[in-house]
């Protein structure tokens, strides 16, 4: 189940990835295939690693997709925990009046934006309508 993490970094956004937490089976294939890409990291790295995961609570999701990532992109010898659990994908999401302004600087039209309503706020927020495809986010989170 997607639970929103709004942040306030300027705008708000929505984290894509299911809220449930890895179950500590996922979060030791994950960690395994680690130790594969980068042996040259010490098992303390992959002690912390494991325990950080499970203390944030990374979603399976979440988990799996930062891993690829890394495995797929990272160029450097040495990773960070950080370089790890920084690794999201988000959308941004906006207030009818930031939808509005948004709008208006691109010249774009409010058919491009999507509602979605989150937990028991009165108000629906608004996304792009191509993220709500891409991520298949639900009208209702």
């Amino acid at each position: 189940m997607l639970v929103p993490t709004l942040l306030n970094r300027g705008r708000a956004e929505l984290s894509v990835f299911d809220s449930t937490p890895a179950s500590f089976q996922q979060i030791g294939i994950s960690v395994a295939k680690l130790t594969v890409a980068f042996p040259q990291m010490d098992d303390d790295f992959f002690d912390l690693l494991t325990e950080r995961i499970s203390k944030r609570g990374l979603s399976a999701e979440r988990l799996d997709y930062a891993i690829n990532h890394i495995i797929d992109n990272y160029t450097y010898q040495r990773l960070t925990i950080a370089d790890i659990m920084s690794i999201d994908s988000r959308v941004e999401v906006l207030s009818y009046s930031e939808m509005i302004a948004e709008c208006n600087k691109r010249g774009c039209t409010t058919n491009e934006f999507s509602p979605i309503r989150i937990g028991d706020q009165d108000k629906p927020f608004w996304v792009s309508k191509t993220d709500k495809v891409k991520y298949k986010l639900p009208d209702v989170i």
